[in-house]
């Protein structure tokens, strides 16, 4: 609106409204959250349309355009992408690991992550740990535990800027990680990913059913057919009832914590069966 164009094509309260009930809608959708009112186009996608890149390839469609490829892209900065050559290690599997997450509540416990890591770890292996300045204190963890055990890595967390985040994840091998931007950015520029989230089968197969746009899975999973997510078979506790995005209601990691280290070690062994590693 305050752009001045005269078409102004967009979702509002009208797509969100479709996923709640009346009460669900009265508590958590107001009036005042819908800027809808701005737009002279109120778009309301179809039912089976719900993960973000498809929504926003349908405006395209509705504009009457012709959309000739889903794929995501990234450009690599040529000074970033120059710079990140020192923070691989040539010659071995380059493993992004991701220690930051939005809420504390996506962070998979890093105690369990190390043993994972452990099991992952061989001579061809080296990790590069990515965070923001809230994981400082995780990326200290980890690196006492690789000095101690003679691991190769690199420690990235709170160093980089996003150019060269997207430099180096460009390349790495693969992506280890909680649910962050960092993960679209793997699957933009077509890395292997291995994400674990807070949100459990149960809620996305049945308790989100009706309330689509609260799943991380079936909304922002990472855009690659070269993914594997893991989640908790079900929720813990009050999170089985609890409506909120990524179905965990915890301020700290709680359903998360259920993952175990060898779902970990399975999913990094799937990759290595499939020579996608």
């Amino acid at each position: 609106y305050f752009s001045g164009a005269k078409r102004r094509v967009g979702y509002g309260l009208l797509s969100e409204r479709r996923y709640f009930d009346k009460d669900l809608v009265t508590g958590h959708l107001t009036e005042q959250d819908d800027y809808s009112l701005l737009m002279t186009d109120n778009i309301d996608n179809p039912i089976d349309i719900n993960h973000e890149v498809e929504k926003k390839l349908y405006l395209l469609k509705y504009l009457g355009l012709n959309v000739e490829s889903n794929k995501l892209e990234l450009s690599i900065n040529k000074d970033a992408n120059e710079k990140s050559k020192s923070w691989i290690k040539l010659n071995k599997k380059n493993i992004i690991i991701n220690l930051g997450g939005s809420l504390r509540r996506k962070k998979y416990p890093v105690n369990k992550l190390v043993r994972a890591l452990f099991q992952i770890y061989n001579d061809n292996t080296h990790f590069i740990l990515i965070g923001d300045e809230e994981e400082i204190v995780e990326s200290e963890y980890l690196s006492l535990n690789f000095n101690q055990e003679k691991i190769s890595y690199t420690n990235l967390v709170n160093k980089i800027n996003i150019k060269e985040l997207i430099a180096v994840i460009n390349r790495s091998d693969l992506y280890l990680g909680n649910d962050s931007g960092a993960v679209h950015i793997a699957a933009a520029v077509n890395k292997p990913i291995i994400e674990y989230i807070c949100e459990s089968v149960e809620k996305t197969n049945n308790g989100m059913k009706e309330n689509m746009s609260l799943s991380a899975v079936t909304r922002f999973r990472p855009w690659s057919n070269q993914t594997i997510i893991l989640q908790p078979e079900k929720s813990l506790g009050n999170c089985k009832d609890i409506i909120v995005h990524g179905g965990c209601g915890h301020i700290e990691g709680h359903c998360i914590t259920q993952i175990s280290v060898n779902d970990i070690v399975n999913a990094y062994n799937q990759f290595i069966e499939r020579r996608i590693l």
